[in-house]
């Protein structure tokens, strides 16, 4: 990734006003240096995939987003995906073969009480993700990366 991209900007949509990221995502499209926007999003609930990806373009502007990826499930499952045996112990929490299917509550959960918040787990989890260890163990990882590194 570091060969394909000079700079990599992430910008949390879901805290930021729609006019904002309709204007970011326009000004993207319309830079010289071909800047390239990648529109990463839960799934939400029972949606399916080309329905999120409709919902998305109808609130952000169809003709603004390229490039669309809808990860299955929570991005919460991708976080946990990073870690192997060895790292999960370090963690004190229990390593996970597969993390398809770990939601934001689940991953709540998961949180050990040593930490004074989400964000200090988060931070911890990131010193020690793995992205090889992560495409093994969340098929959506794995397509995101798939994506963004060819």
């Amino acid at each position: 990734m570091k060969n394909k991209y000079r700079s990599i900007e992430i910008i949390t949509h879901a805290r930021t006003k729609n006019n904002i990221i309709v204007g970011l995502i326009r000004s993207i499209n319309g830079d010289l240096n071909h800047k390239e926007c990648l529109f990463v999003s839960d799934l939400d609930g029972k949606l399916c995939v080309s329905m999120k990806k409709g919902k998305i373009c109808q609130e952000y502007g169809n003709e603004n987003i390229r490039n669309i990826i809808i990860v299955i499930k929570e991005i919460e499952s991708w976080y946990l995906a990073g870690l192997n045996k060895e790292k999960s112990l370090r963690l004190k929490i229990k390593n996970l073969p597969k993390t398809d299917d770990i939601s934001s509550a689940d991953f709540d959960k998961i949180i050990p009480k040593k930490f004074d918040s989400r964000t200090d787990f988060l931070i911890e989890v990131i010193k020690l993700f793995s992205i090889d260890v992560a495409r093994n163990k969340n098929k959506s990882f794995k397509y995101f990366s798939n994506k963004i590194l060819n």
